[in-house]
């Protein structure tokens, strides 16, 4: 039972380190990106630090939430007109357009954002989980030199 524990602990904590070199490096698995949202440009749909998740797609509609690259960073807006493989984005809080752009500077469209689950709390639950692990190895390694 407790080789079993061990193993699920193991395994938790990985995917958990995956998740910060997700985020950190920004790299996508199986076509998903995770993004922190950085301007109020989308408020109130999207807020500062709101995580979002994108998928690739080569598929876009009229009301669609994108993140594009633009000099060298992320841009997440709306869609607000399609012409052809042109698209014009506008965050929901701004007054005016964003420029013209071709639909092959799309990095993805959203797929999942909360405004309750922000990167504030996620880097708090695992920064809490990495302090848990450690001090779980260092108890480990201690009674085992008590034991020897």
């Amino acid at each position: 039972m407790k080789k079993t524990i061990n193993i699920i602990f193991n395994i938790v904590i990985v995917i958990l380190i995956g998740l910060i070199l997700l985020t950190i490096f920004n790299i996508p698995i199986l076509g998903y990106r995770i993004f922190k949202v950085g301007s109020g440009s989308m408020a109130p749909t999207l807020n500062i630090n709101d995580l979002i998740i994108i998928k690739e797609s080569n598929n876009y509609n009229l009301k669609d939430i994108v993140t594009y690259k633009e000099n060298n960073y992320y841009v997440t807006h709306r869609i607000v007109k399609i012409n052809g493989n042109k698209v014009i984005t506008k965050g929901d809080f701004n007054n005016t357009v964003d420029e013209e752009i071709n639909k092959d500077l799309i990095v993805g469209k959203v797929v999942f954002h909360s405004k309750y689950f922000n990167t504030n709390i996620v880097q708090i639950i695992l920064i809490s989980f990495i302090c848990i692990y450690i001090v779980y190895i260092l108890l480990r390694f201690l009674i085992r030199r008590d034991n020897e």
